[in-house]
This record gives C-alpha cells, structure tokens and sequence, in this order.
C-alpha cells in the first residue's frame, strides 16, 4: 500500500493486503475487502470522487490499517464529514463470511482473511 501505487475505485469491490506490524511475530498479513459506493450517482458526485480518489483511498487505507492491527476494533459504523467540502465518506463493517473460507497468499506467505469487510458510501453532506 501507498500513495499512487493504486486507486480505489467507485463501484467495484477491492482486495486490500495490510502487511503485518511485527514481521518477526506474525509474519502474515491481512486480506480486507472494501467497496465504494454512493446512493445518489450523480456527475457532480462522480466528479468530485474521481478529483479527490487518492486521498480518499489514503483515508480508507488509514481505517482498515487502523481496524486490523488495533487492540480495540473501530465502530460498526465510521464518518469522515467533510473529507472532501460538502461531501461525506461512511464506512461500514459487517462480517466477511465469503472470506472467511478462502485461502490468501502472497507468494509463499499465507495471509489471514480479514474478520470484516468494509462498505464506503461517499455522498454530499446533508
């Protein structure tokens, strides 16, 4: 993961592989699935995510990092007002049952399927 090595992209579901904090410990990392979505599919809203996509993959990013490799898991449900002005980015975790029983890897390291998938909707602010 970083800055400009890949994009978040609207309507799509993506595959995020958090490394692990302490590779001496736990060498394997986290396979997290996160979608973007918008109840509201207008140009204006389209625009502006496409404009803004790499801080709000960056802020994504950010939370799941935070949510794997924390002691204490976030809330069901997260806000970021105004992470762009006059627009809102909300994430929300439910079980990821589906990758739960797949196997992930990356080359001969195997990687531990997140407990939560992660659904964004990134509307204008009310």
């Amino acid at each position: 993961m970083g800055p400009g090595s890949y994009m978040l992209e609207w309507n799509r579901t993506h595959l995020l592989f958090i490394p692990p904090l302490d590779l001496v410990h736990d060498p394997s990392g986290t396979v997290v699935q996160v979608c973007i979505r918008s109840d509201h599919e207008d140009g204006d809203t389209f625009t502006i995510f496409t404009a803004e996509q790499a801080s709000i993959t960056m802020a994504i990013e950010t939370l799941l990092v935070g949510h794997v490799t924390a002691l204490h898991k976030l809330p069901e449900c997260v806000t970021i007002k105004e992470i762009v002005p006059g627009y809102t980015l909300t994430g929300v975790r439910k079980p990821w049952k589906y990758g739960r029983g797949k196997t992930f890897s990356l080359g001969t390291t195997m990687l531990e399927p997140a407990e939560h998938k992660w659904i964004f909707r990134f509307e204008k602010s009310e």
